[in-house]
């Protein structure tokens, strides 16, 4: 269980990045967050991965404060993926996805270890690629490599932020099923969404933030989603296939 209590985030200057902030994120299910750019996503994944500490209020995991814990007991627990990478060096993608498995071998991975990357990579589809080196792929494989690093963790709790920004759509819908498939499993699934049209399909609940707080939390079947999601992006937005699908459009509701 992930809650987020009364969280507020501000710069040293006093700017707020996000406002006196409560949501619960409860287990075995896909929380999509989703909101305009600036809104304060990406803040509210990072303070969850006990990388960015709130100015007030607490966000706790399974009942313990995030920020009570050390890095890597936050690491072996949570697996944190950023909306950007910056790959200098050429290093293989078994490497990489690997380090997702720091918590596990510190360095010195075993066997269990490269098992659980190959696994991590074939879910994803990249088992030819895990001799490649990074520096070689496109954007879309990088991140695919990532996420993979992500599952190698076998993290009860994955928080990706914007997982599907430089993928496919058929790349996108893989990586949707597959988090589908671990929530199933029992993972709490925490991600951030700019395609709002996948959410009604995989998500399980929806929080919209706006303002750098939360307008809206629940199921994406509740008509209330879809008339705050109007309101939030300025758009219309329309139920197909009861509540699977929605269409998206400029014209304003």
């Amino acid at each position: 269980m992930i809650e987020v209590r009364n969280i507020t985030v501000q710069t040293r200057a006093g700017l707020a990045l996000l406002k006196d902030l409560s949501v619960t994120f409860p287990p075995g299910k896909i929380h999509a967050i989703i909101g305009p750019n600036g809104s304060g996503k990406t803040t509210l994944i990072k303070a969850i991965s006990g990388l960015t500490r709130p100015s007030s209020g607490d966000v706790l995991i399974n009942g313990q404060k995030v920020h009570t814990r050390s890095p890597i007991e936050i690491a072996s627990q949570l697996s944190y993926v950023e909306a950007e990478h910056h790959t200098p060096f050429a290093y293989t993608v078994m490497d990489t996805v690997l380090w997702g498995r720091w918590p596990q071998h510190q360095g010195h991975p075993r066997q269990t270890d490269y098992d659980a990357a190959r696994v991590a990579a074939g879910r994803l589809g990249l088992s030819a690629m895990l001799n490649r080196t990074m520096t070689t792929l496109s954007l879309g494989e990088r991140k695919k490599t990532h996420l993979a690093k992500s599952l190698a963790s076998e993290s009860p709790y994955l928080v990706w932020d914007e997982p599907l920004a430089p993928l496919d759509i058929r790349a996108s819908l893989e990586v949707m099923a597959t988090l589908k498939d671990l929530a199933s499993e029992g993972a709490t699934v925490l991600i951030s969404l700019h395609d709002i049209t996948l959410a009604p399909r995989y998500a399980d609940t929806i929080t919209i933030l706006d303002d750098k707080k939360v307008t809206w939390h629940g199921s994406p079947g509740d008509s209330v989603c879809l008339s705050t999601l109007a309101k939030v992006f300025g758009v219309r937005v329309d139920r197909v296939d009861k509540d699977t699908a929605w269409t998206i459009s400029l014209t304003p509701t």
